[in-house]
């Protein structure tokens, strides 16, 4: 059976595998464009089924990006109608695609941005999904202050899961309003911080709270925000010394990032803070932050293979160091 799932929601597509996969027991695989056997492997899951054989799950997650001639050959494959289970994902389904008994198309669309109250049942749906029960009044709450980012919305619902311990009635709207900006937020941004400052023992000791309280997606989801920020930062902002107030609050301007963040980003410290930040600006530069986003594309593959987040995590802090040290 194929599933071509289309649409623009990527988390939408993510939650979908995910829970289809556990429903089912299967074993899952996942297919790159760029790896080189994909067509062999799919022609052998596709003829070694039986009435006794596993399940199976083959997620093609980039099949926009397959060539002219692999897509052709993919169209070529008879799967099974049971025990084998292919999901592509593709923005639009190919003109070749039609529904039939072994061919099945699901749409995953975010609504458009000005649509609140669709926005507001989409983030009441993602709260479903991870069986925490929300109300209209905390979704319109979510969407004014985390935007309509489907990944940074699941993530602030997750921090408000673990808070509430699943019982989101115990907590007023003031006390969700201090979860998602007081509390685990500045959880996920230190990790993120650790890592980029190469502060060893603030890394390890956060990086043990965080993968006890987030799924691994979200944790990754997340350095690779920060990584793509701090690229954004070594990009358009000139390295200095020291950044004045009105330097952070100009950049800030310029690149669209909160002045707390572009702050810490460029060493600047605030009267009476404790910590004291790191000029990134000074440590970090294009071709440094390009291999830091290439170990976490690594990273996310090997996560979603079955890795171990803490260990893969762990070595991406003494590969860093090398980098920076090369």
């Amino acid at each position: 059976m194929v599933y071509f799932l289309s649409g623009n929601s990527s988390l939408g597509k993510d939650m979908y595998v995910t829970n289809f996969a556990k429903k089912m027991n299967a074993q899952y695989h996942r297919i790159h464009a760029d790896d080189e056997n994909k067509l062999d492997e799919l022609r052998n899951a596709a003829l070694s089924f039986g009435l006794f054989s596993d399940i199976k799950i083959y997620d093609i997650v980039d099949f926009e990006n397959w060539s002219k001639k692999d897509r052709e050959a993919f169209f070529k494959i008879d799967f099974p109608d049971d025990n084998i289970y292919v999901f592509v994902r593709t923005e639009n389904v190919p003109k070749e695609v039609k529904e039939s008994i072994k061919v099945k198309i699901l749409s995953f669309e975010t609504p458009k941005e000005w649509e609140e109250d669709k926005w507001v049942q989409f983030i009441m749906n993602l709260a479903a999904n991870i069986d925490l029960n929300i109300d209209d009044e905390i979704a319109r709450f979510l969407l004014k202050q985390v935007g309509t980012d489907e990944y940074a919305l699941i993530t602030e619902l997750q921090k408000i899961k673990v808070y509430s311990r699943g019982d989101i009635s115990q907590l007023t709207i003031e006390e969700i309003a201090d979860i998602v900006y007081k509390r685990t937020v500045t959880k996920l941004d230190e990790l993120c911080y650790a890592l980029t400052e190469q502060d060893a023992e603030r890394f390890q000791r956060i990086l043990d709270e965080v993968c006890n309280e987030y799924e691994p997606p979200l944790i990754i989801y997340a350095l690779g925000k920060h990584a793509i920020e701090l690229l954004n930062i070594a990009e358009n902002v000139k390295p200095k010394d020291f950044y004045s107030w009105p330097d952070i609050v100009q950049v800030s301007k310029e690149l669209g990032l909160p002045t707390p963040k572009v702050a810490r980003f460029l060493g600047f410290k605030f009267k009476g803070q404790r910590h004291n930040p790191v000029n990134h600006r000074r440590l970090y530069d294009f071709e440094s932050i390009r291999k830091l986003i290439e170990e976490l594309y690594f990273i996310d593959r090997q996560v979603k293979l079955g890795g171990d987040t803490k260990l893969l995590l762990s070595n991406l802090f003494f590969k860093l160091r090398r980098i920076l040290q090369d």
